[in-house]
């Protein structure tokens, strides 16, 4: 009922924020500072991993520079993070476009594909979304 909810509530009893994400950047360092988090990677929230790869870089910048001289943990941080963090990015902007159609003979069509969709291949796309490798975080330990 929220199309119902929303006709009903005053218009200035609703609060619109704007979604804003980072296209991807080349690095998330620059000589002894780092970015992780939204800082370095805010994603949309149609995959709700924004969260997520902000306690991975934790986790991970945690160990290397448990492990490793500063200087290279930090470089070693960067070649860790940027692949994953990319593909998450990608991957959650292209289901925010989908989700956000509104063309009216398109939306039908989305839906009934998204609802077709096998369970096995969804989960194949989770878990390759929740699929994040720790052994470099105990390697560098």
């Amino acid at each position: 009922p929220v199309p119902e909810v929303l006709d009903r509530t005053p218009a200035d009893s609703l609060i619109w924020a704007d979604i804003l994400d980072l296209g991807p950047m080349p690095s998330f360092t620059r000589g002894r500072a780092v970015l992780l988090g939204d800082a370095a990677h805010a994603v949309t929230p149609d995959l709700g991993q924004g969260a997520g790869l902000a306690m991975e870089d934790a986790a991970v910048l945690a160990a290397l520079f448990g492990g490793l001289p500063a200087d290279r943990a930090i470089r070693e941080y960067d070649k860790r993070r940027l692949d994953r963090a990319h593909r998450v990015a990608v991957e959650s902007r292209l289901y925010a476009k989908i989700a956000q159609w509104q063309n009216p003979l398109v939306v039908p069509l989305r839906n009934l594909l998204v609802k077709s969709i096998p369970e096995y291949f969804m989960d194949r796309q989770l878990e390759a979304v929740l699929d994040i490798d720790f052994e470099p975080v105990r390697a560098a330990a």
